[in-house]
């Protein structure tokens, strides 16, 4: 996403990743075996420099979360790890003003899931909620779950092997859609939907896309308003 983002002549970029990158990146990240074991921020942001005289990167240390969101115009949390991903939707980020794309993938990306929250949408957990109650969402993710049972999860996509179905793709287009929701967002300065899920089965070659908008739930004490 940093790269196409680059590529597209975005003025700055924030990067806040503590990961650092391992055997189990290789062939579905845009690190190569030349930056194992290195932090994967620093390592892009080299990459990066050198791609574009126009961005400004800028990797955090720490402790700047907060500011790194007081900073950007939007925000984009792409957190591997579910405690993580809640500590930052319902303690760091829960009264943050400005626009949040959520975005997650399931065990070989049969699952993608893209939340956008703002002031006047639900929340992330009424997201969660929805998906519980909603009959389309239940119906996609039931579907993908036995989909994803099905499978052994793959780690590694190095040698073209063709029993094995690629991730590369499937983490690219994803980058490629929250980046057409970034640039329809600075163009409009609004959002044309909430959510979007992208269900890919093992043999689609393309994924089947469910959207839709996101309320305030009644049970959750969020501070989003219903759309009119």
């Amino acid at each position: 996403m940093a790269r196409i983002l680059t590529d597209k002549g975005t003025k700055k970029i924030y990067m806040y990743d503590f990961d650092r990158l391992s055997a189990e990146n290789l062939g579905h990240h845009e690190l190569s075996f030349n930056s194992l074991g290195l932090l994967k921020k620093q390592q892009l942001k080299l990459e990066l420099f050198y791609r574009s005289i126009n961005t400004s990167f800028y990797e955090k240390d720490e402790k700047s979360d907060l500011e790194v969101a007081e900073k950007s115009d939007i925000l984009v949390v792409t957190v591997g790890n579910n405690q993580a991903f809640d500590r930052h939707a319902f303690e760091t980020l829960k009264e943050y003003k400005k626009p949040i794309i959520w975005a997650w993938l399931s065990p070989n990306s049969i699952l993608q899931e893209i939340v956008i929250s703002t002031p006047q949408s639900g929340c992330l957990n009424c997201y969660y909620i929805k998906s519980k109650e909603d009959q389309e969402l239940k119906q996609v993710h039931q579907t993908a779950d036995k989909e994803i049972e099905s499978y052994p999860i793959v780690n590694r996509d190095l040698c073209g092997n063709p029993h094995v179905v690629s991730q590369w793709e499937r983490v690219v287009f994803l980058a490629t859609q929250i980046v057409s929701i970034l640039a329809n967002y600075s163009k409009n300065k609004r959002f044309k939907f909430d959510y979007v899920n992208y269900y890919w089965g093992m043999d689609d070659i393309i994924p089947t896309a469910h959207v839709g908008f996101l309320d305030q739930h009644s049970s959750c004490f969020c501070r989003g308003v219903h759309h009119e």
